[in-house]
């Protein structure tokens, strides 16, 4: 086994360059860095163009900051990130929906701070989540529906505060919550249904601190 630390980080146009040359190439070359940096990289200015990394394995950490993704949509679909940090922070979905439903973050640290996401639906569906924080402090949502249906957190500290949605639904049913404190704090939902049914908090505290619904 190589020593991760002295290999090289892929970035900017060379990691856009593996990426598309689809899911088994990217699998077959990836291990060989030990980092991913997708870090203001812009995806696509086709509009009928769904950016697809369904079932893309990360095997290292991997940042998406300052990303801008056009394009009719985005999908993380059954992707698996076995290493973190992974960080979203600050990264625009323009339109179109973005998709993670059964994507599997194992690593420690998830981050979404900032991110903006455009009109279409955003989906965690049965997402699964490991035991580090998960932060979604400070997303913007648009106007479609949101749901983390079926999703499992693990013990981390998950965390909306700040976080605004838009007009559409917000399904946060059948979610399985950790030990980990979760925050609603100053969280604006907007119009729309906000559906909590069947959500199995374990043993964290939850915060909803001066929330809109």
């Amino acid at each position: 086994m190589p020593d991760k630390t002295k290999l090289p980080v892929l970035k900017g146009r060379d990691a856009l360059s593996l990426f598309s040359r689809g899911r088994e190439v990217w699998k077959e070359r990836v291990s060989a860095y030990s980092g991913i940096d997708f870090s203001g990289v812009e995806f696509s200015n086709d509009a009928a163009q769904v950016i697809s990394f369904d079932g893309f394995i990360f095997p290292v950490p991997v940042l998406f900051r300052k990303s801008r993704f056009n394009g009719a949509g985005v999908s993380f679909r059954g992707a698996s990130f076995d290493a973190g940090p992974v960080s979203f922070q600050n990264a625009e979905f323009v339109e179109g929906k973005v998709d993670f439903s059964g994507a599997l973050f194992k690593a420690e640290g998830v981050v979404f701070v900032e991110a903006r996401f455009g009109s279409g639906d955003v989906l965690f569906c049965d997402t699964q989540f490991g035991d580090g924080d998960v932060d979604f402090g400070g997303a913007e949502f648009g106007h479609g529906r949101v749901s983390f249906s079926g999703a499992r957190v693990g013990d981390g500290h998950v965390d909306f505060s700040g976080a605004r949605f838009g007009e559409g639904d917000k399904d946060f049913t059948d979610i399985c919550f950790g030990k980990g404190r979760v925050d609603f704090v100053v969280t604006l939902f907007g119009h729309g249904n906000v559906d909590f049914s069947n959500t199995d908090l374990v043993e964290g505290d939850v915060f909803f601190r001066k929330t809109c619904f």
